[in-house]
């Protein structure tokens, strides 16, 4: 990462910031997928091997400009962002069917060759006015954002040798997405009261085109997102405050692709262009005392919910799996949190949830779901001396069973631990941190689709340990100010 920032004048600054990344790697996937007759007993077994090496690129560029209307307060900001991610991956994958056995079944052998690569272009221009006065501070603004989203996958039999393309699975997709959002909010004090207001709208434009299968989908529209705060500092700082919000969420590029990603020669992956975003509404009701312990109330909405489904088709064997606009989720409980400090050189803050989940479906084939759950965390700093420059910290979260979009969760957990020291007159900082100590992380969700029982295991490994050593240059004590983007939310969509 490079950036930096010029002063013209006493009153306006501009800059930039530079990112750029590489991520390169060789993987394999063993998958065993047994079958079983009416009896319960094994009828035959689906050995896939496959091997993937990804490489991907990412560049972030940011153009900025600050400048301070006047002594007020009064500020205007331009933010101008580009951000490319290229992506390619070549895949060789070999799928063997054995009887109940053991034994190999002849012609039971299935093997494909795919390449397949995903290039993405995000362009946003920001621009936001700070207007306080004496009667309220107002701020207002605007962004724009146009996104490019080209990929494909070309895949291959592999005949003995012989190379054959498969057009049945192969595809290109070409999808373009433009949104401009304006919004307006204000801030005001009036004695004990904190209020905050703000209404922003959205609108969007989407084109996707299947070039292979010779189809374009559309959409248009435009969406409000109010927000609402109020805090009341009724006596002797105890706070009581009322929020609420509505957003958006809006899907990952990849799930919108509608080309097929094998697992094994019977599953699949597929993406869907037709998916929509969701839309979560939050309302909170809370006390807060001494900005020690917090008690809160809270229900969260959300609408055109989406989530990966897995259907299995029994008239060819085939499973596959996409993503679906079907839920309306109501989740609603209570939580409260503490920050204490029981000895000199510990810190501690503490947090608990207990709610309840209604997830209702608007498919017939996935039943509606519901039940309580608790999350329970932890996150304690440690002094292991006087001057505070040898420290440990030890963190831990566990979420026990909940529902979980269409389907319900086992208990997980984690546990993080870390250490620093600071030394050379706190010029030198070495940290060495863990995290998820115990793999056990990942969640197990089950759920029902078509009245058959289905387990995804999150297998994903958290669990890693880093050592980092940063050391400060010069005498300079002038805090750097840490400036975001533009596209921070388009970003995470890659």
């Amino acid at each position: 990462m490079l950036g930096t920032d010029y002063k013209i004048s006493n009153r306006t600054t501009i800059g930039f910031n530079y990112s750029g990344a590489r991520t390169a790697y060789i993987g394999d996937d063993h998958v065993n997928n047994p079958v079983f007759n009416t009896s319960s007993m094994l009828d035959s077994l689906l050995r896939t091997f496959a091997t993937y090496q990804p490489v991907a690129w990412s560049t972030g560029l940011n153009l900025h400009l600050v400048t301070k209307l006047d002594s007020s307060g009064k500020q205007f900001s331009v933010d101008a962002d580009y951000f490319n991610y290229y992506r390619t991956d070549k895949s060789d994958f070999i799928s063997q069917r054995y009887d109940g056995k053991g034994e190999a079944i002849t012609n039971g052998t299935t093997k494909y060759f795919d390449t397949n690569k995903q290039a993405i272009n995000i362009y946003t221009l920001k621009a936001d006015l700070q207007w306080p006065t004496a009667f309220a501070n107002y701020a207002f603004g605007g962004k724009l954002s146009f996104i490019n989203n080209y990929s494909n996958v070309f895949y291959y039999r592999n005949l003995q040798g012989e190379m054959e393309y498969d057009k049945s699975l192969s595809n290109e997709y070409d999808y373009t997405e433009n949104t401009q959002a304006v919004y307006a909010a204000a801030a005001k004090e009036a004695g004990k009261w904190k209020l905050n207001a703000g209404l922003r709208m959205e609108a969007t434009q989407t084109k996707g085109v299947s070039h292979v299968q010779d189809n374009t989908m559309n959409n248009n529209y435009v969406k409000l997102f109010p927000s609402f705060s109020a805090d009341w500092n009724y006596h002797n700082d105890n706070h009581l405050a009322f929020t609420f919000g509505k957003r958006i969420n809006r899907p990952v590029f990849w799930d919108l692709n509608p080309y097929k990603s094998l697992t094994t020669a019977y599953s699949y992956l597929e993406g869907n262009p037709y998916l929509q975003p969701e839309y979560n509404s939050n309302f909170e009701l809370s006390h807060h005392w001494q900005q020690r312990f917090t008690a809160a109330a809270f229900l969260n909405i959300t609408n055109n919910g989406f989530n990966r489904i897995t259907v299995a088709t029994p008239d060819n064997n085939t499973v596959y799996t996409t993503p679906v606009n079907f839920l309306k989720i109501y989740r609603y409980g209570l939580s409260a949190s503490a920050t204490l400090q029981p000895l000199p050189w510990l810190e501690s803050i503490n947090q608990v949830s207990g709610y309840h989940t209604d997830a209702r479906s608007a498919l017939p084939n996935i039943p509606d779901i519901n039940g309580m759950s608790v999350y329970l965390a932890t996150n304690n700093n440690i002094a292991l001396n006087k001057d505070k420059t040898l420290m440990a910290a030890l963190n831990f979260w566990c979420q026990f069973p909940e529902v979980d979009h269409n389907g319900k969760s086992n208990t997980y957990y984690n546990m993080d631990l870390g250490l620093k020291a600071v030394c050379l007159q706190n010029r030198m900082s070495i940290a060495l941190n863990g995290a998820d100590l115990f793999r056990s992380s990942a969640s197990i969700v089950r759920s029902t689709v078509n009245n058959i029982p289905q387990t995804f295991t999150h297998f994903q490994v958290n669990r890693h340990i880093r050592l980092s050593v940063s050391y400060k240059l010069g005498h300079s004590t002038r805090k750097r100010e840490v400036r975001g983007t533009g596209n921070e939310e388009e970003r995470k969509r890659t």
